[in-house]
Order: C-alpha cells, then structure tokens, then sequence
C-alpha cells in the first residue's frame, strides 16, 4: 500500500520508549495514539494515490462531534518519505516523524 515501513513513529524530538503520541501502520491500516496505555485507533486504507512528491492515503474514520461514529467520513491523509525510517503526516496537522525499532516501543502502542 504506502512505500513505507511497518510499525510506530513518533515525533521527531520525541523518545519511542514512552510517546505522547504515535502513529502506527500495519501494512493495510494506519491509526494514531496518545498518552500513556492508550493504543492507536486503526483505520482501514480504502485506497493510495502518488502524487508529485508524496503519496496520500484515503481512511474511513469517524465524523466529527458525539454522533460522528455514526456518521464515518473519508479522510486524506498525506505522507513525505523523507528516507531512514523518516516520514512527515499531515492529516489534521503537518507532523515530522520517525520509525521506532519494535523493542523500544511499549506493548501499549503496538496494539
């Protein structure tokens, strides 16, 4: 699906051992987490497109407010390999990130 690794990032000034926040990938879902204990919420890609210097992921994920589970929306979200196990995301924000080895990740943020 996206031409990068599997696995946790966090961001760029942060440490894997215990993030604030994270972005995990699954090789056909991707997700985002915060704080400690809390796993990602994952959400299926329906489709990738490349485009001039990125690629960008379309996800079904909830609506905005209180009804939004019931009320799921597409989403783009938009990926810059920046090379050795760096990427950026921009879905809500512009987020610079870097892939974490899976022993340095707490349990909590592979689930």
């Amino acid at each position: 699906m996206l031409p990068i690794a599997v696995g946790v990032y966090v961001g760029q000034e942060e440490g894997c051992r215990n993030p604030v926040a994270f972005f995990r990938y699954d090789g056909r879902r991707m997700g985002w987490g915060g704080g400690q204990g809390s796993g990602a919420a994952m959400y299926s890609i329906r489709r990738v497109r490349r485009e001039p210097g990125r690629w960008v992921a379309t996800i079904v994920a909830p609506g905005p407010g209180v009804a939004g589970a019931s009320a799921p929306r597409e989403l783009d979200v938009v990926f810059v390999d920046r090379g050795s196990g760096r990427i950026t995301v921009a879905g809500m924000e512009r987020v610079d990130m870097k892939l974490c080895a899976p022993d340095e990740v707490p349990s909590w943020a592979r689930q």
